[in-house]
């Protein structure tokens, strides 16, 4: 499966450029003084990156919607991976099938299991 996408939160005072950048952006909220965007890639312009350990400063409101965004984005990426797990479970299974069927070969070549 391709590496996980790393999504980061992004943050900025409330103001008509931030505002504008963050309506191009699929998740994103704002308050009357701070902007959010939840995002792959780059940091916009105006905005710096939340790290996680400070995220208690966010109020529970912001918690809960990036709780909420970080499930989806989660949700996103399963979907778009989905075929791609799906044959390697295939493969997997194939495989351990034939490692099954090989040790029951070698189990009854030396006698030590049932035909």
């Amino acid at each position: 499966m391709s590496k996980a996408e790393r999504y980061r939160l992004f943050v900025a005072e409330t103001r008509n450029d931030t505002m504008r950048t963050a309506l191009d952006e699929s998740w994103s909220k704002a308050s009357g003084t701070h902007v959010l965007i939840y995002k792959k890639g780059k940091c916009p312009p105006g905005f710096r990156e939340m790290k996680d350990e400070n995220l208690h400063l966010l109020p529970s409101a912001d918690r809960e919607w990036l709780s909420e965004v970080n499930a989806l984005a989660a949700a996103e990426f399963l979907k778009k991976h989905e075929q791609e797990a799906e044959r390697a479970n295939m493969r997997f299974l194939s495989d351990f099938e034939k490692e099954l069927e090989k040790e029951k070969r070698k189990l009854t070549e030396t006698g030590d299991g049932t035909p």
